[in-house]
């Protein structure tokens, strides 16, 4: 161990820059008294000048008073004449006696002495001669006042130099010592530092390594022993807990074992001739068994959790799918209470992230779940954003954002903390009114963080509560092969507008679904229970859609479709598209003989909805420019291009000629459009084809090429989100245009003769 302590080092420090100060002082102070010393010659040169100056007055006097004198004299002007000469022999003597080491001044004043004693004599001689000698008497002090100058500011610049050189020599030399220091005594800190946040995290693998200063050695042994004796009991715990969670894992094997046959074999008892209590028994057992098993998942799955044996599934899945599958496992149950179920997506929430599905679901049903038991009026709502965190932007990540509001009785805040314990429950008491194990919201909270994440809770007793589940989540773009922000997102219609769509359809779970699919991509859905009242909404109100369930009560789809068809509205009766799980062939010719206009199979395919919706756009569009041609579904694809086109050059008789020259520039520029589409597909390059695809259809459903713009629409859809199925449709769509192509041109020609 070092003899160096943390005071010896700070008291060398402080010697050293003690010295370094002493040594800048000393220095300044010698320099700066030298250069009070080299004012005294400057005070000298101007006393000097100052004499000069009154030997050349003197003199102009002594001129002034020769000039004056009258024959003969006078008393006064002889008084003043001597008075005159007597002042300027005393300034001869004090200039010689000031400028007494001057040679030149010397010899100037032996030049200038004869020549006044000369004037005093003869006070009527010229003084004149006088005056150029005290002239160069003062130029030449001049000389040496500026020289001295210069050589003063010389040796005050020399000064400065020196004294800034010994303050950066100090400085650096001081700044080096306290580097030294400094690093001497903070690594050692931060070592220990870093050894004590690795224990609070768990890490115990990586001790303090530290010889010096002296006290912070022993901190840093102290600091290991501590590690060591932590780690001991750490293992010890992992030790326990093991030994725990593998004795719940084995007994809740063992007991699922027997249950699956408990719940198999009443099932299939439930399936035979019982009478009423007979059925009222096996169906309490049957359900008894169901619940049993639900809390030995949870018992299972805690155990596993425990021991360390969770893994996570991360592939890419959509967001907003993995939410409604949730939603809808607990739709039949907060119907039946009579909750409205519902959910937000934020704009700035991503399509498509990178996760374990399942856990992630599994957290929502459990919170979904809660939030329907303990809400017995108002609504339960799922909130998704996107939550600002720098380490989740930092790892390329983004953190996702689950609230789970309801309007239940809330959780008062005494009893907050018993949320996320093992087996532990809000009302804890015997005569409690909810059921549960008390492990859901732990298995939650230990999903979440397995997720790098966590779940946060909001509650007034009376007034509800809110769940909020952060996880950090990778963004993908492994499954929307091309998808970026500027082509048409997966889950937006492949409809350029909004369309206002009846969905007929009594079952409650259904409704939500396929509202939800149609309230993403942009449409105003209407909602009604059975065929009754989707006859009086459809005579009511213009939907560009409707969407009807085959098997409802009071009247059922197919009946319901003939009375709009034997009777339509005055605003134009609307597409309508079976929506049922029959999907046999026969279930199809007994919808089209009906009347509706196409077919959507249950559980509804998203492509197939994507088509519909392109169909009824492309009708639509038609119908709100006032060009109903009401074309029957099942004419040919020639005819409703005629129909379409009549109906435009009927609004329009004046345009002819420009109708035929649109249709005449789309028959042309058809084949272009389908070879770069084919040229894109070659390439891969997904989003120019669902671009091409895009544009093609808006033009084709103007014109009435329904079926065309149809698959243009599909294409479209199957370019951003399977684009392998691709090439099929381009090969559907190269048949159809020979058709589309033909009737246009014959068109032109038509309208282009008349």
């Amino acid at each position: 161990m070092s003899r160096w302590t943390v005071g010896r080092m700070l008291a060398a420090g402080f010697l050293l820059a003690l010295v370094a100060l002493a040594v800048v002082g000393i220095s300044a102070y010698v320099r700066i008294g030298s250069l009070v010393e080299s004012q005294a010659p400057l005070r000298h040169s101007h006393v000097l000048l100052g004499q000069i100056g009154g030997l050349g007055d003197a003199i102009h006097a002594l001129d002034r008073v020769s000039r004056s004198r009258q024959d003969p004299p006078s008393a006064e002007w002889v008084d003043a004449f001597e008075g005159t000469a007597a002042t300027v022999e005393r300034r001869l003597r004090d200039v010689r006696t000031a400028a007494a080491g001057d040679t030149t001044h010397q010899e100037l004043l032996n030049r200038l002495e004869p020549l006044v004693e000369e004037r005093i004599t003869a006070p009527q001689g010229d003084v004149s001669l006088l005056f150029p000698l005290v002239s160069e008497m003062h130029q030449h002090e001049e000389a040496e006042l500026a020289g001295k100058l210069a050589q003063s500011r010389d040796s005050a610049q020399n000064t400065r130099w020196l004294i800034l050189w010994f303050v950066v020599a100090t400085s650096v030399l001081v700044a080096l010592c306290a580097r030294w220091i400094t690093k001497k005594i903070t690594q050692p800190t931060k070592q220990i530092t870093a050894a004590a946040k690795r224990v609070a995290e768990g890490d115990l693998t990586r001790r303090a390594e530290v010889t010096s200063p002296r006290e912070l050695a022993q901190m840093a042994q102290a600091v290991n022993t501590s590690m060591s004796a932590i780690l001991a009991a750490h293992d010890e715990a992992v030790a326990a807990t093991a030994a725990k969670s593998a004795f719940l894992a084995t007994m809740s094997h063992e007991i699922r074992t027997p249950m699956n046959a408990v719940i198999g074999m009443t099932g299939l008892l439930m399936e035979t001739d019982l009478d009423d209590r007979q059925r009222e028994l096996v169906e309490t057992v049957h359900a008894s068994g169901a619940s049993l098993l639900v809390i030995i998942n949870d018992v299972l799955d805690f155990s596993k959790i425990e021991a360390g044996e969770l893994t996570l599934d991360e592939r890419p899945f959509v967001l907003r799918a993995c939410v409604q599958q949730a939603m809808n496992l607990v739709a039949l149950t907060a119907d039946a209470k009579g909750l409205h179920l519902s959910s937000h997506f934020a704009p700035e929430c991503p399509e498509m992230v990178c996760g374990d599905e399942a856990r992630i679901r599994q957290i929502l049903v459990n919170l979904l779940g809660n939030a329907v038991k303990f809400t017995e009026h108002g609504a339960v709502t799922v909130a998704v954003s996107t939550a600002p965190d720098l380490a989740a932007g930092q790892s390329g990540r983004v953190a996702i954002r689950l609230a789970v509001r309801d309007t239940g009785i809330g959780i008062p805040a005494d009893r907050l903390d018993c949320l996320f314990l093992p087996f532990s429950q809000v009302d804890a008491t015997t005569a409690r009114s909810y059921e549960g194990t008390g492990l859901g919201l732990v298995i939650s909270q230990r999903l979440a963080e397995a997720m790098d994440g966590g779940i946060t809770v909001d509650s007034q007793p009376g007034h509800g509560s809110t769940f909020a589940v952060t996880l950090r989540l990778a963004e993908s773009t492994h499954t929307l092969i091309g998808y970026d922000r500027s082509a048409p997102p997966a889950h937006r219609s492949a409809t350029a507008r909004s369309l206002l769509v009846l969905v007929a359809e009594d079952n409650p779970v259904n409704q939500r679904v396929a509202q939800l699919l149609l309230e993403r991509r942009g449409h105003r859905v209407e909602i009604v229970s059975d065929g009754e009242a989707a006859v009086e909404a459809v005579m009511r109100t213009r939907y560009d859609l409707v969407l009807m369930d085959v098997q409802m009560p009071v009247l059922d789809g197919l009946d319901a479709t003939r009375m709009i068809r034997a009777d339509p509205p005055a605003h134009g009766a609307p597409r309508i598209v079976a929506l049922t799980a029959n999907a046999l062939v026969d279930d199809r010719k007994a919808s089209r003989l009906a009347g509706m206009d196409g077919f959507l199979a249950k559980p509804i395919n998203e492509t197939d909805l994507d088509t519909v919706l392109a169909a009824a756009a492309a009708h639509a569009d038609v119908r709100l420019a006032g060009q109903s041609p009401l074309v029957d579904s099942d004419a040919e694809e020639p005819a409703s291009i005629r129909a379409c086109v009549g109906a435009i050059a009927g609004a329009v008789p004046d345009d002819r000629q420009r109708i035929a020259e649109i249709l005449h520039n789309f028959a042309d520029r058809l084949p272009v459009v389908l070879d770069r589409m084919d040229d894109a597909a070659a390439a891969g390059d997904t989003r120019n084809l669902a671009r091409l695809a895009h544009g093609l259809k808006g033009s084709s459903s103007t014109l009435g090429a329904n079926r065309f713009a149809a698959i243009c629409a599909d294409l479209e859809e199957r370019a951003v989100r399977h684009p392998e199925g691709s090439a099929d449709l381009l090969r559907d769509l190269h048949d159809q245009a020979r058709e589309v192509s033909d009737t246009m041109v014959s068109l032109s020609t038509e309208l282009a003769r008349v």
